[in-house]
Order: structure tokens, then sequence, then C-alpha cells
């Protein structure tokens, strides 16, 4: 009988402590299941832009901006926009090879904050990796040695930051040698 009261003792102090570590619990694998989403589409963004910028053979002069980005695909010829919309809170790109198709790449992206550091956008690198916005120089097809997209996601009431950091190389797919690989 001692046992059983003794038992029924210790239920009644550990069941609310379960109950708490049972919530913390479920709490963080929500938290845990957010930020592997958030990775999940950066990595998908960061994977089709530097495959996009890769194939750079020039870049649209006039058209380079904190939140627009247009250039010409060696492979096809193609024309690419990448633009970072505030209204909708996206990153889209469109594709012109004869015909446009435009889709978006990530959604609920923070472009314009009140906080500058939490800013989505294009920064062009000169050849002494200056940001050339920044610095008060227009960026041009001549003059951009490399590109960064800073991207801001917002999943819930949270904010996940991402950038790559991309070197084109618009020489790379002029086979100047005659090498077959």
């Amino acid at each position: 009988m001692i046992e059983l009261i003794a038992a029924m003792v210790l239920v009644s102090i550990m069941a609310p402590t379960m109950g708490l570590l049972v919530q913390s619990i479920l709490r963080s694998m929500m938290v845990n299941n957010v930020m592997i989403q958030a990775t999940e589409d950066a990595a998908y963004v960061i994977r089709n832009f530097t495959k996009h910028i890769d194939g750079v053979k020039a870049f649209t002069d006039g058209s380079l901006t904190a939140t627009n980005l247009s250039f010409t695909s060696y492979a096809d010829d193609a024309t690419y926009a990448y633009q970072l919309r505030d209204g909708d809170r996206d990153l889209i790109y469109s594709r012109t090879d004869g015909t446009t198709e435009t889709g978006a790449l990530v959604k609920n992206v923070v472009v314009d904050s009140s906080d500058n550091d939490f800013d989505s956008k294009f920064i062009y690198r000169g050849h002494d990796n200056s940001d050339l916005i920044t610095s008060g120089v227009t960026p041009t097809n001549a003059n951009i040695k490399s590109i960064e997209l800073v991207f801001v996601l917002l999943k819930n009431k949270d904010t996940y930051k991402y950038n790559v950091y991309v070197l084109p190389d618009k020489e790379a797919h002029i086979n100047a040698t005659g090498l077959e690989i």
C-alpha cells in the first residue's frame, strides 16, 4: 500500500514535467523542420543561380541594379533576367529564347526591410572585389568580375539569410586550344 501511494505521489510530481518535456520536444521539432525547409529552398536557389551565372556570355548593360540582373548565356544565346520583387516578396527569373518563360525561383523573400542588413540584393563586384553599386560605379559587362546574391527568406516569423558568390568565367566555354575531352 505504501508503494502504491509513493508511486501515485511520484506520478503526480512527474506528470506536469513530462507534459512540458513533450511540449518542448514538439516545439523543437517544428522549429527544426522550418529551418530544414528554408535550407532546402535556399539550396535550390543557389544551385539554379550558380548554374545560370556560370554560363554567362555577356551581362546586359543598363539593366544591372541591386534588384535586377540580366545576361546572355553562351550555351543557347538565351537571355536570362532575375528580379527581386518587393511587393510580391519573391525572386523570379525569366528565360527568353524565342519565347519567354517566367517563374518564381523562391517566394517569401525579404527584399527591402527597415534594417538594411536583411535586404536581399545582387552585389556586382569589380576586379578589385569592390561593390560597384556602393562605390558609385555603374555595373557593366566590362567591369563586372563576380556577382553575389544575398537573399533573406521569411519562414513563419523567422528570417534566414543566405548568400552565394559566383565568379563566372566568360571565356571558359571557348575552346581556344581545340582540345577535345
